[in-house]
Protein backbone atom coordinates (compact mmCIF):
# COMPACT_ATOMS: atom_id res chain seq x y z
CA UNK A 1 0.00 0.00 0.00
CA UNK A 2 1.08 3.58 -0.64
CA UNK A 3 -0.18 7.07 0.07
CA UNK A 4 -0.90 9.66 -2.61
CA UNK A 5 -2.71 12.97 -2.55
CA UNK A 6 -3.73 15.79 -4.82
CA UNK A 7 -4.34 19.35 -3.62
CA UNK A 8 -6.04 21.68 -6.09
CA UNK A 9 -6.26 25.41 -5.42
CA UNK A 10 -6.83 28.49 -7.62
CA UNK A 11 -3.13 28.83 -8.55
CA UNK A 12 -2.45 25.21 -9.42
CA UNK A 13 -2.57 21.49 -8.74
CA UNK A 14 -0.11 19.68 -6.48
CA UNK A 15 0.38 15.90 -6.70
CA UNK A 16 2.45 14.04 -4.10
CA UNK A 17 3.23 10.48 -3.05
CA UNK A 18 5.67 8.42 -1.01
CA UNK A 19 8.31 6.11 -2.50
CA UNK A 20 8.04 2.82 -0.61
CA UNK A 21 7.58 -0.50 -2.38
CA UNK A 22 6.53 -3.45 -0.24
CA UNK A 23 6.51 -7.04 -1.38
CA UNK A 24 4.42 -9.95 -0.16
CA UNK A 25 6.18 -13.25 -0.66
CA UNK A 26 4.56 -16.64 -0.43
CA UNK A 27 6.51 -19.18 1.62
CA UNK A 28 6.33 -22.80 0.50
CA UNK A 29 6.00 -24.66 2.72
CA UNK A 30 4.62 -22.15 5.28
CA UNK A 31 7.04 -21.19 8.04
CA UNK A 32 6.29 -22.63 11.45
CA UNK A 33 6.87 -20.33 14.43
CA UNK A 34 6.57 -22.18 17.75
CA UNK A 35 4.71 -20.71 20.72
CA UNK A 36 7.10 -19.90 23.57
CA UNK A 37 4.55 -20.55 26.31
CA UNK A 38 2.97 -23.64 24.73
CA UNK A 39 5.51 -26.25 23.70
CA UNK A 40 4.41 -28.38 20.79
CA UNK A 41 2.18 -25.69 19.29
CA UNK A 42 3.12 -23.43 16.39
CA UNK A 43 1.63 -20.81 14.09
CA UNK A 44 1.94 -21.15 10.32
CA UNK A 45 2.96 -18.11 8.26
CA UNK A 46 1.99 -18.71 4.60
CA UNK A 47 3.44 -15.36 3.49
CA UNK A 48 5.62 -12.51 4.61
CA UNK A 49 5.53 -8.80 3.73
CA UNK A 50 8.65 -6.65 3.70
CA UNK A 51 10.06 -3.43 2.26
CA UNK A 52 11.57 -4.05 -1.16
CA UNK A 53 12.60 -0.47 -2.03
CA UNK A 54 12.22 3.15 -0.94
CA UNK A 55 12.84 4.50 -4.44
CA UNK A 56 9.65 3.74 -6.36
CA UNK A 57 8.45 6.53 -8.65
CA UNK A 58 4.73 6.99 -7.94
CA UNK A 59 4.27 10.50 -9.37
CA UNK A 60 4.62 10.66 -13.15
CA UNK A 61 4.33 13.32 -15.84
CA UNK A 62 2.83 12.94 -19.32
CA UNK A 63 5.15 15.41 -21.06
CA UNK A 64 3.08 15.63 -24.25
CA UNK A 65 0.30 17.44 -22.44
CA UNK A 66 1.65 18.37 -18.97
CA UNK A 67 -0.77 15.94 -17.31
CA UNK A 68 0.27 14.36 -14.03
CA UNK A 69 -0.46 10.78 -12.98
CA UNK A 70 0.09 9.31 -9.53
CA UNK A 71 -0.77 5.83 -8.33
CA UNK A 72 -1.08 3.53 -5.35
CA UNK A 73 -1.66 -0.20 -5.12
CA UNK A 74 0.10 -2.76 -7.28
CA UNK A 75 3.42 -1.33 -8.52
CA UNK A 76 3.94 -4.00 -11.19
CA UNK A 77 1.62 -4.21 -14.20
CA UNK A 78 2.07 -6.96 -16.77
CA UNK A 79 5.60 -7.58 -15.57
CA UNK A 80 6.79 -3.95 -15.72
CA UNK A 81 6.84 -1.11 -13.21
CA UNK A 82 4.00 1.39 -13.30
CA UNK A 83 6.48 4.09 -14.39
CA UNK A 84 7.38 2.00 -17.47
CA UNK A 85 3.72 1.09 -18.00
CA UNK A 86 2.77 4.80 -18.10
CA UNK A 87 5.69 5.46 -20.47
CA UNK A 88 4.31 2.84 -22.85
CA UNK A 89 0.83 4.26 -22.41
CA UNK A 90 2.05 7.73 -23.39
CA UNK A 91 3.87 6.43 -26.47
CA UNK A 92 1.06 4.20 -27.69
CA UNK A 93 -2.10 6.08 -26.75
CA UNK A 94 -1.57 9.73 -25.84
CA UNK A 95 -1.73 12.45 -28.48
CA UNK A 96 -0.26 15.92 -28.00
CA UNK A 97 -3.69 17.57 -28.20
CA UNK A 98 -5.46 15.12 -25.83
CA UNK A 99 -7.33 16.74 -22.97
CA UNK A 100 -6.94 15.62 -19.38
CA UNK A 101 -10.33 13.94 -19.62
CA UNK A 102 -9.34 12.03 -22.75
CA UNK A 103 -6.12 10.84 -21.10
CA UNK A 104 -8.02 9.66 -18.02
CA UNK A 105 -10.51 7.73 -20.17
CA UNK A 106 -7.73 6.24 -22.28
CA UNK A 107 -5.86 5.14 -19.16
CA UNK A 108 -9.00 3.46 -17.78
CA UNK A 109 -9.29 1.53 -21.04
CA UNK A 110 -5.55 0.79 -21.33
CA UNK A 111 -5.21 -0.58 -17.79
CA UNK A 112 -7.40 -3.66 -17.50
CA UNK A 113 -6.44 -4.70 -13.95
CA UNK A 114 -8.10 -3.95 -10.63
CA UNK A 115 -5.16 -3.49 -8.25
CA UNK A 116 -3.70 -0.08 -9.18
CA UNK A 117 -5.46 3.21 -8.41
CA UNK A 118 -4.63 6.41 -10.34
CA UNK A 119 -5.17 10.16 -10.05
CA UNK A 120 -4.95 12.02 -13.39
CA UNK A 121 -4.66 15.83 -13.21
CA UNK A 122 -4.06 18.71 -15.59
CA UNK A 123 -5.31 21.94 -17.16
CA UNK A 124 -7.38 22.38 -20.32
CA UNK A 125 -8.03 25.95 -21.47
CA UNK A 126 -7.02 27.24 -18.02
CA UNK A 127 -9.56 24.96 -16.32
CA UNK A 128 -8.20 22.45 -13.79
CA UNK A 129 -9.31 18.83 -14.00
CA UNK A 130 -8.81 16.15 -11.34
CA UNK A 131 -9.81 12.59 -12.22
CA UNK A 132 -9.90 9.46 -10.11
CA UNK A 133 -9.27 6.31 -12.20
CA UNK A 134 -9.80 2.96 -10.51
CA UNK A 135 -10.99 -0.43 -11.83
CA UNK A 136 -12.00 1.06 -15.19
CA UNK A 137 -14.15 3.65 -13.39
CA UNK A 138 -13.41 7.34 -14.03
CA UNK A 139 -14.73 10.02 -11.68
CA UNK A 140 -14.15 13.74 -11.73
CA UNK A 141 -13.30 15.31 -8.39
CA UNK A 142 -13.32 19.08 -8.82
CA UNK A 143 -16.10 20.10 -11.25
CA UNK A 144 -19.69 20.38 -10.07
CA UNK A 145 -23.07 21.11 -11.65
CA UNK A 146 -22.03 19.51 -14.94
CA UNK A 147 -19.98 16.94 -13.03
CA UNK A 148 -19.35 13.84 -15.11
CA UNK A 149 -19.45 10.30 -13.79
CA UNK A 150 -18.45 7.82 -16.42
CA UNK A 151 -20.14 4.41 -16.80
CA UNK A 152 -18.13 1.37 -15.84
CA UNK A 153 -18.14 -2.18 -17.16
CA UNK A 154 -19.98 -4.84 -15.20
CA UNK A 155 -16.83 -5.99 -13.45
CA UNK A 156 -15.89 -2.50 -12.26
CA UNK A 157 -15.77 -1.34 -8.68
CA UNK A 158 -19.16 0.36 -8.57
CA UNK A 159 -21.36 -2.48 -9.86
CA UNK A 160 -22.48 -3.38 -6.34
CA UNK A 161 -20.57 -6.64 -6.20
CA UNK A 162 -17.36 -5.31 -4.71
CA UNK A 163 -16.16 -2.41 -2.63
CA UNK A 164 -16.11 0.99 -4.33
CA UNK A 165 -12.74 2.70 -4.82
CA UNK A 166 -11.71 4.52 -1.68
CA UNK A 167 -10.62 8.12 -2.03
CA UNK A 168 -10.80 10.73 0.69
CA UNK A 169 -12.03 14.30 0.29
CA UNK A 170 -12.37 17.11 2.84
CA UNK A 171 -15.72 17.76 4.47
CA UNK A 172 -15.80 21.42 3.52
CA UNK A 173 -15.26 21.35 -0.25
CA UNK A 174 -16.72 24.54 -1.66
CA UNK A 175 -18.13 25.53 -5.03
CA UNK A 176 -16.22 28.68 -5.85
CA UNK A 177 -15.65 29.76 -9.44
CA UNK A 178 -18.32 29.93 -12.09
CA UNK A 179 -17.22 29.53 -15.69
CA UNK A 180 -19.62 31.32 -18.02
CA UNK A 181 -20.08 31.40 -21.76
CA UNK A 182 -18.83 34.85 -22.84
CA UNK A 183 -21.82 35.49 -25.13
CA UNK A 184 -24.80 33.92 -23.41
CA UNK A 185 -23.49 34.38 -19.85
CA UNK A 186 -24.87 30.99 -18.87
CA UNK A 187 -23.17 28.95 -16.20
CA UNK A 188 -21.62 25.89 -17.77
CA UNK A 189 -19.73 24.46 -14.81
CA UNK A 190 -18.37 25.26 -11.38
CA UNK A 191 -14.90 24.58 -10.06
CA UNK A 192 -14.43 23.58 -6.46
CA UNK A 193 -11.06 23.53 -4.74
CA UNK A 194 -9.87 21.06 -2.17
CA UNK A 195 -7.92 17.82 -1.90
CA UNK A 196 -8.25 14.12 -2.48
CA UNK A 197 -6.16 11.20 -1.26
CA UNK A 198 -6.01 7.42 -1.60
CA UNK A 199 -4.04 4.43 -0.43
CA UNK A 200 -3.18 4.27 3.27
CA UNK A 201 -5.83 6.83 4.16
CA UNK A 202 -6.18 6.52 7.94
CA UNK A 203 -3.86 9.32 9.09
CA UNK A 204 -5.01 11.91 6.55
CA UNK A 205 -8.68 11.17 7.11
CA UNK A 206 -8.25 11.60 10.85
CA UNK A 207 -6.45 14.93 10.40
CA UNK A 208 -8.73 16.44 7.76
CA UNK A 209 -12.18 15.02 8.46
CA UNK A 210 -12.43 13.69 12.01
CA UNK A 211 -14.10 16.00 14.53
CA UNK A 212 -13.26 18.77 14.69
CA UNK A 213 -12.62 18.71 10.92
CA UNK A 214 -9.90 20.78 9.30
CA UNK A 215 -11.62 23.96 8.15
CA UNK A 216 -9.21 24.83 5.35
CA UNK A 217 -10.08 27.80 3.16
CA UNK A 218 -9.35 26.19 -0.20
CA UNK A 219 -10.49 29.29 -2.12
CA UNK A 220 -7.66 31.46 -0.83
CA UNK A 221 -4.95 28.84 -0.33
CA UNK A 222 -1.82 29.85 -2.23
CA UNK A 223 0.17 27.48 -4.40
CA UNK A 224 3.07 27.50 -1.92
CA UNK A 225 0.69 26.57 0.90
CA UNK A 226 -0.80 23.81 -1.25
CA UNK A 227 2.69 22.40 -1.85
CA UNK A 228 3.44 22.48 1.87
CA UNK A 229 0.06 20.94 2.67
CA UNK A 230 0.51 18.06 0.20
CA UNK A 231 3.96 17.31 1.63
CA UNK A 232 2.52 17.51 5.15
CA UNK A 233 -0.18 14.94 4.34
CA UNK A 234 2.27 12.40 2.92
CA UNK A 235 4.89 13.00 5.62
CA UNK A 236 2.29 12.68 8.37
CA UNK A 237 1.15 9.31 7.01
CA UNK A 238 4.74 8.06 6.95
CA UNK A 239 5.34 9.21 10.53
CA UNK A 240 1.96 7.89 11.69
CA UNK A 241 2.88 4.42 10.43
CA UNK A 242 6.20 4.59 12.23
CA UNK A 243 4.44 4.37 15.58
CA UNK A 244 1.82 1.78 14.54
CA UNK A 245 2.32 -1.82 15.52
CA UNK A 246 1.99 -2.90 11.92
CA UNK A 247 3.96 -3.19 8.69
CA UNK A 248 5.16 0.24 7.56
CA UNK A 249 3.98 0.36 3.96
CA UNK A 250 4.61 4.09 3.37
CA UNK A 251 8.06 5.66 3.42
CA UNK A 252 11.03 6.96 1.46
CA UNK A 253 11.32 10.33 -0.26
CA UNK A 254 8.25 12.40 -1.08
CA UNK A 255 7.90 13.34 -4.75
CA UNK A 256 5.92 16.49 -5.53
CA UNK A 257 4.70 17.55 -8.99
CA UNK A 258 3.21 21.01 -9.48
CA UNK A 259 0.92 21.78 -12.43
CA UNK A 260 -0.20 25.32 -13.23
CA UNK A 261 -2.02 26.90 -16.15
CA UNK A 262 1.34 27.60 -17.81
CA UNK A 263 3.67 24.74 -16.90
CA UNK A 264 4.35 21.54 -14.98
CA UNK A 265 7.48 21.20 -12.85
CA UNK A 266 8.99 19.06 -10.13
CA UNK A 267 9.11 20.71 -6.72
CA UNK A 268 10.68 17.55 -5.32
CA UNK A 269 11.86 14.51 -7.25
CA UNK A 270 14.19 11.91 -5.80
CA UNK A 271 16.21 11.80 -9.05
CA UNK A 272 15.59 14.98 -11.05
CA UNK A 273 15.16 17.47 -8.23
CA UNK A 274 16.18 15.89 -4.90
CA UNK A 275 15.67 17.59 -1.57
CA UNK A 276 18.74 19.69 -0.74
Amino acid sequence: MSIMCCVYVPEGIVMAADSRLTRTKQTKPPVEIPFVDEPGKAILLPQTTYTSSDNTQKVLLIKKSNVGITFCGNAIISGVTVADFIRRFEIEKVLADDTTEQIALKLAEYYTGNDTHFFVCGYDNDTPYVFDVNRQAVNQSNITENEKSYPSPKDAANDGNMEAPESGVPENLKETVELCDSEEKEITSKIRYGATWAGKMTAITKIVNNAPPLNADWDTMTLKDAIDFAEFLIDTTIKYERFCDDIQTCGGDIDILVITKDEAFWKQHKIYNPIK
